[in-house]
């Protein structure tokens, strides 16, 4: 498998020396939808720095073919599968404190190739689908989501039903 995120990095930061790479490839790593990331596939990057809105434009127009350009700020101009894209939650709530990108490879994602050939494939591997549950199900920031959610809830009953002994 190719080391696309190394060229990535390579071809942003000679243009933008500001940049700063948050993120490159994560072994195992998962989507906050609970999907293979392309950071498990040595195919994104994540770039933090004093100008995101400057990285994300740079990225969109030399690579308008990328597999995902996700910056929330910038709307509908994101792009995913070579396509101008407004993502929803999860993922525009990750995304306003940094750039992701993903490409199969420069080449693809700057000229009028394919821009996503094996998006949404699964692997060779039978145990991904697995490792893929038990790293979603393992992620501390989903059990805090869970914990926020369910405190929340048991809040508002405990409310609701204070409020209906007062009325009573």
């Amino acid at each position: 498998m190719p080391d696309v995120y190394e060229d990535m990095w390579q071809a942003l930061k000679a243009e933008n020396p500001a940049a700063i790479l948050v993120s490159g490839y994560r072994p195992g790593a998962v989507t906050a939808t609970g999907k293979v990331s392309y950071h498990s596939r040595k195919m994104a990057i994540d770039i933090g720095g004093p100008n995101l809105m400057g990285y994300f434009e740079w990225i969109a127009s030399k690579y308008p073919n990328s597999l995902e350009v996700i910056y929330s700020p910038a709307g509908a101009r994101q792009i995913w599968n070579g396509q101008p894209h407004l993502y929803g939650e999860p993922t525009k709530g990750d995304h306003y404190d940094h750039v992701h990108w993903a490409a199969n490879s420069l080449g693809e994602a700057s000229n009028g190739s394919s821009a996503a050939p094996n998006a949404g494939a699964s692997s060779d591997n039978p145990l991904e689908y697995v490792t893929t549950l038990f790293n979603a199900f393992t992620k501390p920031d989903l059990w805090t989501r869970i914990g926020l959610f369910v405190g929340g809830a048991v809040l508002v009953i405990i409310t609701f039903l204070a409020m209906a002994k007062r009325a009573a």
